[in-house]
């Protein structure tokens, strides 16, 4: 954050919105409430990110910061591929700070999301690649000391809250600990501050309670595209011998 700070809080009339448009989700009313939508939630969006991108590259300068839809801004309108009649726009929106690769769900992000009566902000995967998660596993065993190290501030976090699906069936190894166990055995995960609508989203203060959690979150982020990037290379070094063998 800086002197030029420029959100100011969400209003009240841009989660009216959402909640319209959720009972409304057709292109006329949104159509006849284009301006509100523009002015309530998109300008806003915009500014957030223009205050939190200078914290954001200095955590990571390979994140893209751009304050535009369909950069960090999400699109309201839903993928057409996929409406198959169904209601044509989404009932949130959402930030979030990635790095510009195809593959980007599958990669660490931080994200912030707004609905009509709540919103969420934290950082994970959208889906963990299955081979990241099985090098995960191994590294929280092999090096337990580094694990630690990345989510010490689990323990005494109030705020963050640790999701995800995980493996019903997966053996607890000997000696882990049952708190490190709920890592061990996630499909996929992401730590996330849930909140019902309160008055905190509304004011300014909001950009600080979110740049405070990210830096909370940055030591874990970083660990993650460790193990991210080693995979990706053993996956590629396999794909290679492969090839050759091949030949």
């Amino acid at each position: 954050m800086n002197a030029k700070n420029k959100f100011n809080g969400f209003s009240r009339q841009a989660f009216a919105f959402l909640a319209e448009l959720r009972d409304n989700n057709n292109k006329e009313w949104f159509e006849a409430n284009r301006e509100t939508y523009q002015n309530e939630l998109v300008i806003p969006l915009r500014n957030l990110v223009s205050d939190l991108s200078e914290f954001i590259i200095s955590m990571d300068y390979n994140l893209d910061v751009t304050p535009a839809i369909g950069k960090t801004i999400s699109r309201i309108y839903k993928d057409a591929r996929r409406l198959r009649g169904g209601s044509p726009y989404k009932k949130s929106m959402w930030v979030a700070f990635k790095r510009p690769l195809e593959e980007w769900k599958e990669s660490p992000t931080f994200y912030i999301e707004i609905m009509a009566d709540s919103y969420s902000y934290g950082m994970g995967f959208y889906s963990a690649p299955r081979d990241m998660m099985e090098l995960f596993r191994e590294n929280i065993v092999k090096r337990p000391a580094e694990f630690s190290n990345a989510v010490k501030f689990y323990k005494k976090e109030k705020e963050l809250g640790l999701y995800g699906d995980y493996y019903k069936k997966l053996k607890c190894p000997e000696g882990l600990s049952d708190d490190v166990f709920e890592w061990y055995r996630k499909k996929s995960f992401y730590l996330s501050s849930e909140n019902p609508l309160d008055g905190l989203i509304t004011t300014p203060k909001f950009t600080g309670i979110v740049t405070a959690a990210f830096a909370r979150l940055a030591p874990l982020y970083h660990y993650l595209w460790k193990l991210k990037l080693k995979a990706r290379a053993e996956s590629e070094k396999h794909a290679l011998k492969s090839f050759y063998e091949k030949r």
